[in-house]
């Protein structure tokens, strides 16, 4: 249960300006998004004894600010902006102002206290920027092959293939810059071999899996299927049983999983056996697969957690 006597602080982040609530006391403030606000927020914090501030995920703008909060020693949550907006509508708070919004961001903290956010290192928001960007280049690509296919011109398709060239230079750079800075950290290094021991899982995907989820080894199966949107959720009232759909969580981990899970579906002898069982047992081919690539994740959750490469025998529950 929450402790309405905590002090939780809620900030509404934009572009060029913060605005700040804090539980138990009816004012705002609001900061300029610059050296000068930064400074006077640290200020007003400073007397107070924070249990957790709260933001919302906000693109890039949200970054600088967190990183600025957890190097000063407070605990930060980063909250898909539908959360608190779902919980001001349950009160019946339905204005919507940048003020409003850090008032609900301090009350829902209080309330369902959200888990901070881990501090992480130079190198991981490093690669996390190079996977970014390395996902861009890779969305771009399919659309200029989807454009070679439908250009019948010559100096078009000249133009779209020399740019397709340039794509696939800039993507296998960005890939060796991956390469280099995962082998520069130890433990990640350690991290990454130990996934791509798995049949089915590439060094590339395990590289992507140690960049977009951080946290494999330190959180519990459930905890993992639900940061990758896997874990099923339930569609029941009263004798109605719905079916139960997956959903949420971080679509690009979804995707680094969904070849591989494929491929280990047919090469990797515990996945496959328990693709063909849920296949005998009646469940369409998508279902199973979507329940192998949360056994998958399972798995490589724990050996990140144990420290073991993989086996075949390793017991998942």
């Amino acid at each position: 249960m929450s402790d309405t006597n905590k002090i939780c602080v809620g900030v509404d982040v934009s572009k060029s300006k913060w605005d700040v609530a804090i539980t138990g006391s009816r004012q705002t403030y609001t900061f300029e998004a610059n050296a000068v606000g930064q400074q006077q927020l640290l200020d007003l914090l400073q007397p107070l004894d924070v249990e957790i501030i709260c933001l919302e995920a906000t693109g890039c703008y949200h970054h600088d600010l967190v990183k600025l909060l957890q190097c000063s020693g407070y605990p930060v949550a980063v909250v898909n902006p539908r959360l608190p907006r779902d919980f001001a509508r349950s009160m019946n708070r339905l204005a919507k102002t940048d003020k409003i919004d850090a008032q609900i961001l301090a009350l829902f903290a209080q309330r369902y206290e959200p888990r901070p956010m881990p501090e992480t290192s130079q190198i991981l928001e490093n690669l996390t920027a190079l996977s970014t960007r390395r996902r861009q280049l890779i969305n771009m690509r399919t659309q200029e092959k989807n454009r070679l296919e439908s250009t019948r011109e010559p100096n078009m398709r000249r133009s779209v293939e020399s740019h397709l060239a340039y794509i696939n230079a800039e993507i296998e750079q960005l890939q060796q810059q991956m390469e280099q800075l995962i082998n520069s950290d130890p433990q990640l290094q350690q991290t990454t071999a130990l996934l791509a021991s798995t049949p089915g899982i590439g060094v590339l995907t395990a590289c992507r899996l140690a960049i977009e989820l951080p946290e494999l080894g330190h959180v519990n199966r459930k905890e993992a299927a639900r940061l990758a949107g896997l874990a099923p959720i339930n569609r029941d009232s009263g004798v109605f049983r719905g079916k139960r759909t997956t959903g949420g969580g971080r679509s690009h981990v979804r995707n680094a999983l969904y070849m591989p899970t494929l491929v280990a579906t047919r090469r990797n002898p515990k996945i496959k056996a328990f693709y063909d069982r849920l296949v005998a047992e009646g469940k369409p081919k998508m279902v199973a697969l979507v329940a192998c690539m949360r056994k998958l994740l399972t798995i490589l959750n724990l050996m990140a957690k144990e420290g073991k490469a993989w086996n075949e025998k390793l017991k998942t529950a």
